[in-house]
């Protein structure tokens, strides 16, 4: 699961690079001064935009994947605790018990 996790990490960096990159071509489209250079912005936008819908796409499916997953490894998890817990209760138990017996 850990390397899927560092994928899903570096997609997220790559979509933040995107986004940041949108709002940068965002004022390129605003300070254009010709059609033609418009034209190439709005290009680059188009790409990037579907840059940006590709990694969302990405992220959330890899997330679904993985969520089984987590959900298995937190029940496991729990279940440990509880036992260990549930050892140690014992142990209290017996200890007590045997500071209370007649001598």
């Amino acid at each position: 699961m850990e390397p899927e996790i560092v994928i899903i990490q570096a997609w997220k960096i790559d979509l933040e690079q995107a986004e940041s990159q949108q709002a940068e071509l965002r004022k390129a489209a605003d300070s254009a001064e010709s059609e033609a250079a418009l034209s190439e912005v709005r290009k680059k936008q188009d790409w990037n935009q579907k840059t940006i819908d590709r990694l969302k796409q990405s992220i959330t499916a890899k997330e679904a994947e993985l969520q089984p997953l987590r959900e298995a490894l937190y029940t496991h998890t729990e279940r440990e605790r509880r036992e260990k817990e549930e050892r140690e209760d014992e142990s209290v138990v017996h200890i007590v018990r045997g500071l209370f017996r007649p001598r």
